[in-house]
């Protein structure tokens, strides 16, 4: 497949589409799939190679933010690693990290417009190709591609594949610019079914700020105009979910509305409340990398016991955690402008989904999971998409 992708695009296309295909595979749990966890280790170096014969064409400029960027993300995890209990499993979290967020930010950002359409055709396609194998799954074996009789197609579970989508969703959105494209009604047609199988409400309710974000674009008003409405229908929206919830509960389906563990939070809230008190006792550096992941593997049996499996299912409690508040605060906004994400023509449509989705999963803290390589492919042509106008109606 990257031999034949290659021939269809470019090699860096090839490297790219694969990588993340490869990341998607390796969240499977099916048994006859777990080698990609290895496998995918050679598409990250194929990414970091062609990331550093990038950065040899960069300018000067360019190459000094690149560099200054890894600076940045090496001294906030690499100082809470020095100072932690497990100062060799901290840096190794740090190479990890370090390595395979330079290497997407310095791949995703595109500069002309034919690269832009390159990489959104790259994208679309990829998006194809993996629902696809999901929906095939779902016929030849329905109880593989379920898990507790929520969609999940090829994907560990329902949540990692509603999150993966909803990086598709936002990319379709921004190339579409109008309602009246049938591609855009089929995005919108092929999302609701997608949530109403794996029924993820945190991806839903980010689908649906986005959309709404996305269809105030057409007024023309000012930054705070925006703003406001945006803000106004989000509160309303959830004023009304808050005060007719039996109603609205009556209106979805089982498998969205999960009444039990919408009362109890999912054991989220138990999570959260467990990973705060965490960062209090290290608010500033927190206990390096991997911690997060070793107090809740430490705890699982009492977790468990309180209907809850995983970790803190928050980035930014997470990485709070790993790293402390201030450098937590810091990766975040870094990452977010360099991906061009804090601009604002596409502040609300493209930063407020993942924003939503970082504050309901933990899926940032791995750079090799199934939606980090969406968060910088998606979201590094965001911005060249909506300001060269490059329509997805041409796929």
């Amino acid at each position: 497949m990257l031999a034949l992708w290659r021939r269809w695009s470019n090699w860096c296309e090839a490297v790219v589409a694969m990588f993340v295909l490869a990341c998607v595979l390796a969240s499977s749990r099916v048994v006859g799939l777990q080698y990609w966890k290895i496998l995918r280790l050679l598409f990250a170096f194929l990414i970091f190679i062609e990331a550093l014969r990038r950065l040899r064409g960069m300018s000067f400029s360019e190459r000094r933010k690149s560099i200054g960027f890894l600076v940045v993300v090496w001294i906030c995890t690499g100082l809470p690693a020095v100072l932690s209990e497990h100062v060799a499993a901290g840096l190794e979290e740090t190479v990890l990290l370090s390595s395979m967020w330079w290497s997407m930010l310095v791949l995703c950002r595109t500069v002309v417009k034919e690269e832009t359409s390159r990489r959104l055709s790259t994208l679309v396609h990829v998006g194809l190709v993996v629902v696809a194998v999901c929906l095939s799954s779902r016929i030849v074996d329905y109880d593989v591609s379920h898990l507790n009789g929520r969609f999940r197609g090829i994907f560990g579970n329902p949540n990692e594949f509603s999150h993966w989508w909803l990086g598709l969703f936002v990319l379709g959105l921004v190339a579409s610019h109008h309602l009246k494209n049938p591609r855009t009604i089929a995005l919108l047609v092929l999302t609701a079914i997608f949530y109403f199988w794996t029924g993820t409400r945190g991806a839903m309710l980010a689908a649906i700020f986005s959309f709404g974000a996305w269809s105030l674009q057409g007024i023309q008003s000012s930054f705070f105009a925006q703003m406001t409405r945006l803000l106004f229908g989000c509160s309303v929206v959830l004023t009304l979910a808050l005060f007719s919830s039996e109603a609205l509960f009556e209106m979805l389906p089982e498998q969205v509305v999960r009444e039990e563990s919408l009362e109890e939070g999912g054991g989220r809230l138990l999570a959260w409340e467990h990973a705060i008190d965490q960062i209090k006792m290290r608010p500033w550096f927190g206990a390096g990398g991997g911690a997060e992941e070793r107090y809740f593997r430490e705890n699982y049996s009492y977790f468990a016991m309180q209907n809850h499996q995983g970790l803190s299912h928050n980035s930014w409690l997470a990485f709070a955690m790993n790293y402390g508040i201030p450098a937590t605060l810091l990766l975040f906004f870094v990452l977010l402008s360099r991906l061009g994400l804090t601009n604002r023509s596409v502040l609300f449509v493209g930063l407020l989904p993942f924003l939503v989705s970082f504050s309901v999963e933990g899926w940032l803290t791995a750079p090799m999971s199934a939606s980090s390589p969406i968060l910088f492919f998606v979201g590094g042509v965001l911005l060249p998409m909506s300001e060269e106008k490059v329509l997805l109606g041409r796929f």
